[in-house]
């Protein structure tokens, strides 16, 4: 699978900016304002054919992964490239999804690990909630 070169989306440039200077509201007003990818699980849709899914706000499922410090992390990415990377599925199944949309029904104590092409940000459940 060719992952497409893109240029940094908005996200991706004040994540980078946020991380040099250490300016975190800086990314929550990012964030707030951007979408993030979220793979999906597979839904049993056979490969090629089309299904658009469409869930009521605090439906749709968030994938999660154990950190080695034994918590479960939220997982986004700021966009499709890195996503690619971290699961290399050539049948990935995904969403954009706004962000303040997931933050509105963010699970309690769940920290967001936060992928882009230069590195990741684990922003904690309580900052989530403000975006």
């Amino acid at each position: 699978m060719t992952i497409p070169i893109e240029d940094p989306n908005d996200l991706e440039e004040c994540y980078r900016l946020a991380a040099e200077s250490g300016d975190n509201p800086k990314l929550l007003r990012a964030l707030a304002r951007n979408v993030v990818y979220i793979a999906q699980p597979k839904d049993g849709t056979p490969v090629g054919e089309l299904r658009v899914r469409s869930y009521e706000p605090g439906q749709q499922p968030l994938p999660t992964a154990a950190g080695v410090d034994g918590r479960t992390y939220v997982v986004a990415f700021s966009s499709y490239a890195p996503m690619a990377d971290w699961y290399k599925d050539d049948e990935l199944s995904w969403s954009m999804v706004p962000t303040g949309q997931l933050a509105a029904t963010w699970p309690e104590g769940a920290p967001l690990l936060l992928a882009t092409p230069s590195g990741t940000v684990i922003l904690e459940a309580d900052d989530m909630r403000t975006v």
